[in-house]
């Protein structure tokens, strides 16, 4: 392994703490997401990365993927609205959203905001499973569930599965919310981190099969 290069994380993006989080990558562009949002590098000449585009979107963790020109940014820090600008709110307000938004990065210099999914206790990280037939299917972890949120009650004990037709990603939605635990995971049990997909041709995920 040999270092080739480094860049400082951005303006807008550079606040403590705010870490940097996931990494995802369409052809010669790296994504890298961030608790503020995300950066977009062009990698094509790896010993001299260049900085294309950064996009401040709060949220955390800000775990990023990317199916052709979509990328999809995890929420999980509870927001008074939807999108990038909206401000913080508390956990305890049932209006607070957390969920994944959705962007459109078909250019790469201009990102753009498409929509959000709501989901329970937001998205801490999240597996994509692209689909063969112009269906997306995300895979929604989350976790830290509290008596003290309306909107994550333990137990928490499901993922919740995010379908987004690639024609028409604003109609994104959860379409199943499987437990993982139907008679009952550990009293402690504060949901999931990461989640690895082997999906099959049937059943649907609709089904909540992983």
């Amino acid at each position: 392994v040999v270092h080739l290069a480094n860049v400082p994380k951005q303006p807008g993006l550079d606040s403590e703490p705010q870490f940097n989080s996931d990494l995802a990558f369409s052809g010669d562009y790296a994504i890298g997401g961030n608790y503020d949002g995300f950066t977009v590098y062009d990698i094509s000449q790896p010993e001299d990365p260049q900085v294309v585009s950064t996009v401040v979107c709060p949220g955390g963790q800000g775990d990023v993927s990317v199916s052709g020109d979509l990328l999809y940014f995890s929420v999980d820090y509870p927001r008074a609205g939807e999108e990038c600008g909206d401000a913080e709110a508390p956990a305890s307000d049932p209006d607070g959203f957390e969920g994944m938004r959705i962007f459109d990065i078909s250019d790469k210099a201009n990102p753009e905001y498409v929509s959000a999914v709501r989901t329970d206790c937001g998205s801490h990280t999240n597996t994509l499973v692209p689909g063969e037939d112009g269906t997306d299917y995300i895979y929604v972890s989350s976790y830290s569930p509290s008596e003290n949120f309306p909107n994550c009650q333990p137990p928490h004990d499901k993922i919740s599965i995010i379908e987004v037709p690639t024609a028409d990603p604003a109609s994104a939605e959860v379409v199943n919310e499987p437990v993982l635990f139907p008679d009952g995971g550990h009293e402690e049990t504060t949901g999931c981190h990461d989640i690895t997909c082997l999906l099959y041709t049937s059943p649907s995920p609709r089904d909540g099969l992983l």
